[in-house]
């Protein structure tokens, strides 16, 4: 494996470790790695499951050094890095695709003093993910099904679930607002 940033290598049956498969991951030059990187290696996928059957997995990008970035944000980044990967959006389909999600994401911290950072920051990017998720999936129904009453709905239903107010104005109120262009 050469290293070079986003390349992978799965390695099978690694003496000495107790899980089935390794995947490493180039993350280029040391002096190259920080927040862009980081980014970089999140929109491409990389720790992608590469099609492997793996329901579990343990990563251990948080205990690299990413300047003026904490534990927090590393897991953050991780959390959010593995909703990317493993969303599918086949609400619409009649078949839906084989369960490929993974169940288990755990974060190996450096040290114990990160151990509470890094749960915040798992915390965090799991309520992260499930809003990108749900404007995801949003914005993939189709028009006839995430129709304005929809949307409402389903405002008013995370409203009751999060204990948020919610105030779903009518034509006549956006009017009122001077929104009335939107309904032209």
């Amino acid at each position: 494996m050469d290293g070079k940033m986003g390349s992978t290598r799965l390695l099978y049956r690694v003496a000495g470790v107790a899980a089935e498969r390794v995947l490493l991951v180039g993350l280029g030059r040391e002096k190259e790695f920080g927040e862009k990187a980081v980014s970089r290696l999140r929109t491409r996928g990389t720790c992608r499951r590469s099609g492997n059957g793996a329901r579990d997995a343990c990563l251990y990008f948080a205990e690299l050094h990413v300047p003026d970035r904490d534990a927090a944000w590393k897991a953050r980044q991780l959390v959010l890095a593995a909703a990317d990967v493993t969303y599918r959006f086949d609400r619409m389909k009649s078949k839906k695709a084989e369960e490929t999600s993974l169940l288990h994401v755990a974060i190996s911290a450096a040290s114990k003093r990160d151990a509470g950072a890094l749960e915040r920051g798992m915390r965090e990017g799991s309520a992260i993910a499930a809003g990108m998720t749900l404007a995801r999936d949003l914005g993939n129904l189709p028009a006839n099904v995430c129709t304005p009453t929809y949307l409402a709905d389903t405002s008013v239903k995370l409203g009751r679930e999060w204990k948020l107010a919610v105030e779903v104005l009518e034509q006549k109120d956006m009017e009122k607002l001077g929104w009335a262009r939107c309904f032209r």
